[in-house]
């Protein structure tokens, strides 16, 4: 039988009952990737396409998920009015450069109205400065703010302690897109992939 987790609200009263449900948020990244090769492999994977610069995510997402056995949802997010902050802006030199304001509070949300109970985030230790919603603390707030928990396994870890992790658990690294602009390797100068080398050496 399916284990069940109930919901109550301020008062106590039982509000709703819904199936135990651990769902990894995946980019198709190297963070999130590392996480869906763990022991602790999550019901659900879930890849939001919110307007990227790039499909590429998406495709190894689906794939590196299907490899691993654990099924894909594909979420869309779709703005009327084109942003003009972040990634969303055309703007990757830097990580604060980089910002989309609450793009993982979004996604907990989704993962939340999808029916998950427990959310997995793949932060890391050098994301927290710049991305204010890959803070623990941060994401444990908006977690109890929709009815689920948020874990977040790699948070103490530094890109360079992900890779080396990813190593050990035999994840196809090469396989993995971090770059923000899609290109494979890497295009060695969005900040993601400056990020990624420096871990690397």
């Amino acid at each position: 039988r399916r284990r069940h987790t109930r919901f109550r609200n301020v008062t106590g009263v039982q509000t709703c009952a819904l199936p135990i449900l651990k769902m990894l948020l995946l980019s198709g990244g190297l963070d999130s990737t590392t996480i869906l090769y763990g022991s602790d492999r999550p019901d659900r994977c879930l890849f939001v396409d919110y307007g990227q610069p790039h499909i590429s995510e998406m495709r190894r997402a689906k794939q590196l998920a299907h490899g691993r056995g654990v099924p894909l949802i594909v979420a869309t997010i779709k703005f009327s009015v084109p942003p003009a902050t972040g990634l969303l802006g055309g703007h990757d030199e830097t990580d604060f450069a980089a910002v989309i304001p609450g793009r993982n509070s979004q996604f907990v949300a989704l993962a939340a109205m999808l029916g998950a109970t427990t959310v997995v985030v793949g932060a890391n230790a050098d994301d927290q400065s710049a991305f204010v919603d890959c803070r623990p603390q941060m994401l444990a707030a908006v977690g109890a703010a929709c009815g689920v928990a948020v874990e977040t396994p790699l948070a103490a870890l530094t890109k360079r302690d992900v890779l080396a992790l990813a190593r050990t658990r035999g994840v196809p690294v090469e396989f993995c897109l971090s770059c923000y602009r899609g290109k494979a390797p890497g295009c060695g100068k969005c900040a993601a992939c400056k990020l990624r080398e420096m871990a690397a050496k």
